[in-house]
């Protein structure tokens, strides 16, 4: 289950998984594997039974941020952190995400063929976070590299591997930056009002501490003695990663299964206000985010299976969101499914907190996308997509693309600046 080939088209072997054994031990990485949708949401769900505070990933136990924390401390910090994602920032957001989309299609609508996660896709996301971090978004293909770098690494346990070494030559890399950016933020006489203030301000503040058995278990799997600004590094790379990588292979799998089923293309043509359940039906389609791990610390039955304290239990989120008892004819993309129970953005107390803003990226890009390049298809939809070897998340990398070129030149922004 930590092969990254066998995220490259898992469909059939996670179908086998709900109907053989949906609550499955895995060997080889001594863990159990959740497929159902069910047993996915009562993991999530179940905070008595089960702890995302003893790792979250298979094989790299670094302590994720918050991600890898339980109440009460899980809530607080994420109370601080949500601030920088109300419905009311994402609003205000809109028009600047439709700016930025319209400007990277003007760069393009003129050749006929892109790739379309490397010239299109990639792009909006990167600058939103770059830009919410309070980053110099002219990094945004430093940050692109570093992003996937880290998910390619995250895997790996030979500590020889290129791949592992290259990862944590970005994960160097990033932090670099970010410290430098951190003290010119402590330097500063006014604070600023972007994530990356609001985050040392907060960290200086002793708001963002872990507890004692946190900052053990940091020291212990980074091998780092000085812990001063290390959990606010973590932060940054939770908040660099999450912010790209979910929203920019959305977008990506959303061009490919609007290409599988054209129908749902023309269904949206003729009825736009449905945009907001295909961007959900989307998000269940593609599941950006492969698996998360918790671990049990009561005993507990899934699917028959008896679980017991210790034991680690693996959540296929693709896998429950094709679940043929949640979902009718799962593995079809209908963008007026209703209802549509997905796990894409997580359920429970870690619920994506920057869902708002990836539902809202998703849908100015293919509002814009679908307006001034209506026939854009991906150009063989049914090879399997190029990713980076990844077992955590999509890690789409290349997707050629193909329309009609566009005469003379930019069908402009229709937003009034």
């Amino acid at each position: 289950m930590t092969d990254p080939a066998l995220y490259d088209d898992p469909w059939d072997f996670y179908a086998w998984l709900r109907r053989e054994q949906p609550v499955r031990y895995d060997k080889d990485n001594d863990l159990y594997v959740l497929s159902r949708h069910a047993d996915v949401v009562t993991a999530s769900r179940d905070n008595e039974h089960f702890s995302a505070a003893q790792g979250v990933r298979p094989i790299n136990m670094v302590p994720l941020s918050i991600v890898a924390m339980d109440d009460p401390e899980h809530s607080r910090q994420r109370r601080l952190l949500s601030r920088g994602f109300t419905p009311r920032q994402v609003r205000q957001l809109t028009d600047h995400v439709r700016e930025l989309t319209n400007d990277v299609i003007d760069k393009v609508e003129t050749s006929g063929e892109i790739d379309f996660v490397a010239d299109l896709a990639r792009h909006v996301p990167l600058i939103v976070i770059a830009e919410l971090l309070g980053l110099d978004r002219d990094l945004c293909d430093k940050l692109y590299e570093w992003s996937d770098a880290m998910m390619s690494g995250e895997g790996q346990s030979d500590f020889e591997s290129p791949v592992l070494l290259r990862a944590t030559e970005a994960f160097v890399e990033y932090t670099t930056v970010v410290s430098e950016a951190v003290q010119q933020r402590r330097q500063q006489t006014e604070p600023g009002t972007d994530l990356l203030s609001l985050l040392t301000a907060a960290f200086d503040e002793g708001k963002l501490d872990h507890s004692e058995e946190l900052r053990t278990q940091l020291n212990e799997t980074t091998g780092m003695e000085e812990l001063s600004d290390q959990e606010l590094l973590m932060f940054c790379v939770l908040l660099m990663v999450a912010g790209n990588e979910t929203t920019r292979n959305a977008i990506a799998g959303g061009l490919r299964a609007f290409t599988l089923f054209p129908e749902q293309r023309e269904l949206l043509r003729t009825n736009p206000e449905l945009i907001d359940s295909a961007v959900d039906e989307i998000v269940r389609w593609t599941s950006p985010v492969l698996n998360f791990l918790r671990t049990v610390t009561a005993p507990i039955t899934l699917s028959g299976v008896d679980l017991k304290p210790g034991d680690r239990v693996l959540l296929l989120y693709q896998s429950a969101n094709r679940d043929e008892e949640a979902f009718d004819k799962p593995d079809e993309f209908r963008i007026d499914r209703s209802p549509n129970p997905h796990v894409g953005f997580g359920i429970g107390t870690h619920y994506c907190m920057g869902a708002n803003l990836a539902r809202m990226e998703i849908k100015v890009v293919f509002e814009e996308l679908f307006r001034r390049l209506p026939d854009i298809e991906v150009s063989d939809p049914d090879a399997l997509p190029k990713r980076n070897p990844s077992a955590f998340v999509a890690a789409i990398q290349s997707m050629p693309a193909r329309f009609t070129p566009v005469q003379g030149g930019s069908g402009g922004c229709p937003v009034a600046h």
